[in-house]
């Protein structure tokens, strides 16, 4: 079967997220845009925070990273994602530095959305700021902006699963202080 085009722009920007979802994945990625979009955090989760969604918005360009996958080995993605309750595929244009393709993403479902953008966790946004770091081409102004679209809070609760795995991964990223992606990003020295 033939690789799709596979448009990441939250957590799943980072390489070591999709691969522990199981995707196959045939490159390293590559900065790349989608007009008309913006990225908020309006997606309600089932763990009482925020994820990331794209809504349309003429005249925004918003980030993220494409890569070829595996169509094969996307069900352990849309599990992660809820789809199709939580999110749904779609299509979409997208921009890189070499060409416009049309590319997968996903969607949050309507009756998933919060009226307003609410808080992501803390560790959340670390995975978005790791990922679009480790994408040169990206540009630092936008990896900034990330942190006042969604600002992010800091869970109280015990460690939960996706925490843990979310950690697993920021330190399989090289990200052991992955609390600092998070001051990093609001600074002028990424």
């Amino acid at each position: 079967m033939q690789p799709i085009q596979y448009f990441a722009y939250g957590s799943n920007m980072l390489r070591a997220r999709l691969l522990h979802r199981g995707v196959i994945l045939f490159d390293a990625g590559q900065p790349s845009q989608i007009d008309n979009h913006k990225l908020v955090f309006n997606k309600r989760s089932n763990d009482g925070s925020s994820k990331a969604n794209l809504m349309p918005a003429p005249g925004v360009t918003s980030w993220g990273v494409l890569f070829s996958v595996d169509p094969n080995s996307l069900s352990g993605l849309d599990a992660a994602e809820g789809a199709p309750d939580h999110y749904r595929r779609g299509i979409a244009m997208v921009r890189t530095p070499q060409c416009e393709c049309d590319a997968m993403t996903y969607f949050a479902q309507s009756d998933k959305l919060v009226s307003t953008s609410a808080s992501p966790w803390d560790w959340y946004m670390a995975l978005i700021i790791a990922g679009a770091k480790a994408c040169p081409g990206i540009p630092e102004e936008w990896i900034r902006s990330v942190l006042q679209i969604g600002v992010p809070k800091q869970s109280t609760a015990p460690p939960s699963k996706s925490f843990l795995q979310a950690v697993a991964q920021l330190r399989a990223a090289e990200h052991n202080r992955w609390q600092d992606l998070l001051t990093l990003a609001t600074t002028s020295t990424l």
